[in-house]
């Protein structure tokens, strides 16, 4: 029973720093184009503002996912954690458009990075959304 008791804190460890590093990364290494000569910003840059509040709403939840100790909330959040990395990964390109040139820094860098790090975020939570469902079934 402890050896479980442990997978879960790593399941929640997992998930906590996903967020850490996709909330890191939209501030640091996975930014969108600067801004243009004449000091307007593209349409990228607001791309880039609106993955940076998902992000940090999936940073809140995670941390919140680690500090609650209550299985029945568990799940819900998730579940909120899975929507969240789904929903960054259609920011960039998809419901914001970025620049139209392939080679420039966000569709290079920012949108793979969201790409990849919505990937590993909704893959941890929805382990752990089975995870949890199964301890609660078995515990009925």
């Amino acid at each position: 029973m402890k050896n479980r008791y442990f997978v879960f804190n790593v399941s929640d460890f997992t998930l906590l720093l996903t967020s850490l590093a996709f909330f890191v990364g939209t501030f640091t290494f996975c930014k969108a184009c600067g801004q243009t000569d004449s000091g307007a910003y593209m349409s990228c840059h607001w791309a880039e503002n609106a993955l940076k509040g998902v992000t940090g709403v999936m940073l809140l939840l995670s941390v919140a996912h680690l500090i609650i100790r209550d299985y029945g909330v568990k799940p819900g959040l998730d579940i909120a954690v899975c929507a969240l990395a789904i929903l960054a990964m259609l920011i960039p390109g998809t419901l914001i458009n970025t620049c139209s040139m392939p080679n420039m820094r966000c569709n290079a860098v920012m949108r793979p990075c969201a790409i990849i790090f919505s990937a590993f975020a909704t893959a941890f939570s929805v382990i752990d959304l089975v995870f949890y469902l199964n301890k609660k079934r078995k515990s009925k």
